[in-house]
């Protein structure tokens, strides 16, 4: 190849790939790494479904009671009820 092909090369690359993003441009970007890093300390999807689930089990348990505290209610003014 002579030197003159080389430059038309070069310039015909230089043109196709003038919108891409140089090593230099995605320097300042955040590596896999930082991502997860920066997320070590939240939640994961697990951790957050356990705690629905937890929340759900809580919900239950005072809807039960309150049920339960209802028909202790009703009994009690059942028998007062002259």
């Amino acid at each position: 190849m002579k030197l003159i092909d080389l430059q038309q090369i070069d310039k015909l690359l230089r043109k196709r790939l003038k919108g891409f993003a140089t090593k230099d441009d995605l320097r300042g970007f955040a590596t896999k790494d930082d991502l997860r890093d920066a997320l070590k300390n939240h939640p994961t999807k697990k951790d957050l479904k356990n705690a629905l689930e937890d929340l759900l089990a809580d919900v239950i348990k005072v809807v039960d009671k309150t049920k339960a505290d209802k028909k202790d209610v009703d009994k009690i003014e059942g028998q007062l009820s002259f």
